[in-house]
């Protein structure tokens, strides 16, 4: 079994060093991406290398920088933030055999309903248990085919995606319908990392804000609202 693991990362080293021996410890054969803001991965010689490594500079594209670098890839993807690490060395494998189920869409580990009524994106609405369908996965950890990758079209410039990548890529290959697939019994097998000083835990009103305009202006362009 072979995928493309993508790791996104933003002043959290520490973390990827400790994620890049964990997924090279796979039972999966994983090629591993870093997509870094800004800085050049620094090689110490302990052999904690990504295989290939994309800098998002001098344009920042945001976190959708991880889609766009999925782009130069095949077969399947494994997506995972920068502060967590599999625990097990077949955490990869499970979940990517829970996604050969469902090619067409994604598959992960976190995921909340987006509803057509407001608020749209709600904390109620979080998955926070059990394995079901919604219309929205996280990026923290999920996993995609590339053939669905290229569903989602490129960002409008009429408004800023920044950190709506996983919303905006949710809704755009399952166009809003509830055919993604959640299975929470995975987050046992994550271990949570240092977040640091920075992510979006640091401003939680203005990341709820960014991610309600958002999806009203997404829902009612496509006619769904």
């Amino acid at each position: 079994m072979q995928a493309t693991a993508i790791i996104n990362n933003f002043k959290r080293a520490g973390n990827v060093r400790k994620i890049i021996p964990a997924l090279q410890k796979q039972t999966v054969d994983l090629h591993i991406v870093l997509v870094n803001n800004g800085v050049r991965w620094i090689d110490v010689g302990d052999g904690i290398v990504p295989d290939d490594e994309y800098i998002k500079t001098p344009v920042d594209p945001g976190p959708f920088g991880r889609f766009l670098t999925a782009y130069n890839y095949t077969g399947w993807l494994y997506f995972q933030d920068d502060d967590i690490v599999p625990t097990d060395n077949k955490f990869v494998e499970d979940l990517l055999t829970l996604a050969f189920q469902r090619p067409e869409v994604i598959t992960g580990v976190y995921g909340r309903d987006i509803t057509l009524t407001s608020p749209h994106y709600n904390k109620h609405n979080e998955i926070r248990s059990g394995a079901r369908h919604t219309n929205f996965v996280k990026t923290i950890c999920m996993c995609m085919h590339r053939k669905s990758l290229g569903k989602i079209r490129f960002p409008d410039d009429r408004i800023q995606i920044w950190h709506n990548d996983d919303t905006h890529a949710s809704l755009e290959v399952g166009h809003g319908q509830p055919v993604h697939f959640v299975d929470r019994s995975f987050d046992t097998r994550l271990k949570q990392l240092p977040q640091g000083g920075v992510g979006l835990h640091q401003n939680p009103k203005k990341h709820y804000g960014e991610r309600e305009a958002y999806l009203h202006w997404w829902l009612e362009k496509e006619g769904l609202i």
